[in-house]
């Protein structure tokens, strides 16, 4: 069985989280006991469209797999251009993996019908974008699958307890505009007017081109006394998420289960304070604590840290349990799913 070709345009040491996922398949044992391949290019100019499919063309491999979007792509159209090239002029399956279809533009969803219509197949990490997609092109049902994601940060071997934690409140994720970081940092403010002993922490990872937003977020750290954690190894972002009480995660468009900040905080026994959206499930609903938005959001966050013990500990639980019934084990678990779509 010739290995699979994994196509991207971001990879780690680059900040993107396309790109961490696909590192992780890449990592896992299905992907080295099989030798999967990577093609990972940082440059998407359309003059480099022939020469890339030249190239893919003469790797030896069995069947490709294109992960959507990165950052690395931009704006460019040739992902979708190598995709109808490889199905037209190459012999081999080629699969997409597409990461954001429905809260895209409109002219991203334009050019991922290339992706719908012509792959052999595509893959979605949630079953609501599977049905989006479904809604224009509900004849592809057979092509179309779901393989949901699990967290980029390990799960702390022993969780502490909710009552054994010392961090009161953090911000986790990617540091960069449209995350709600500016939203945190409005109910932090609020905050400290009457509480001003709070343990508050940001921690996560800058891409490169979001450098002159950072020096804005961390001038607003040390007015708010917000402690500024960044680009630390896995198992101490692990420890760190196991020594805290709650997460507030106000991601605009609300939760999901794609968000992998959110599974690394529920599986390190965080509770997680954050919106309700359009991709939230029934199931999401049970483990997580929804703030009131359209009020005082300071003052609903304030009244959900100010719950029993008892409530905190059981929703910690439920928290594990949904990452034990809900989630994929290990990256193992998803390579193995990849593997059975795609063979």
């Amino acid at each position: 069985m010739k290995p699979i070709l994994f196509i991207t345009g971001s990879y780690p040491p680059e900040v993107c989280g396309v790109g961490d996922y696909l590192h992780k398949i890449m990592c896992s044992n299905i992907a080295l006991d099989n030798n999967w391949l990577l093609f990972y290019k940082r440059v998407w100019g359309i003059r480099y469209l022939f020469k890339y499919f030249r190239e893919i063309r003469s790797i030896s491999v069995g069947d490709i797999c294109l992960q959507y979007p990165t950052q690395g792509y931009g704006w460019s159209i040739v992902p979708h251009l190598l995709c109808l090239l490889c199905r037209i002029f190459l012999n081999r399956k080629f699969v997409v993996c597409l990461h954001e279809f429905s809260n895209s533009s409109l002219k991203s969803k334009i050019a991922s019908c290339v992706f719908l219509l012509f792959a052999s197949a595509v893959i979605f990490t949630t079953d609501y974008e599977k049905e989006y997609a479904l809604k224009f092109f509900p004849f592809k049902r057979k092509k179309y699958f779901v393989i949901k994601i699990c967290s980029n940060i390990l799960s702390s071997s022993k969780v502490k307890p909710y009552r054994e934690r010392n961090i009161d409140l953090l911000y986790f994720g990617h540091i960069r505009p449209l995350k709600g970081i500016e939203e945190f940092f409005d109910i932090i403010r609020l905050f400290r007017l009457e509480h001003s002993s709070l343990r508050v922490l940001l921690m996560g990872q800058v891409p490169s081109e979001y450098n002159n937003y950072y020096s804005e977020v961390r001038s607003i750290c040390e007015k708010l006394e917000i402690e500024l954690i960044l680009n630390k190894p896995e198992e101490e972002v692990a420890s760190l998420l196991n020594n805290t009480k709650f997460a507030l995660l106000p991601f605009p468009d609300g939760i999901s289960e794609r968000r992998g900040s959110f599974l690394a905080c529920i599986s390190n026994g965080v509770n997680v304070i954050t919106k309700r959206g359009k991709y939230s499930t029934a199931e999401i609903d049970k483990v997580v604590y929804y703030y009131d938005r359209t009020s005082d959001s300071a003052k609903s966050v304030k009244e959900i840290m100010d719950f029993s013990l008892e409530e905190y500990a059981n929703k910690q639980k439920q928290g594990l349990r949904y990452i034990s019934e809900s989630i994929p084990k290990s990256w193992d678990n998803v390579s193995l799913n990849y593997l059975q779509v795609i063979l």
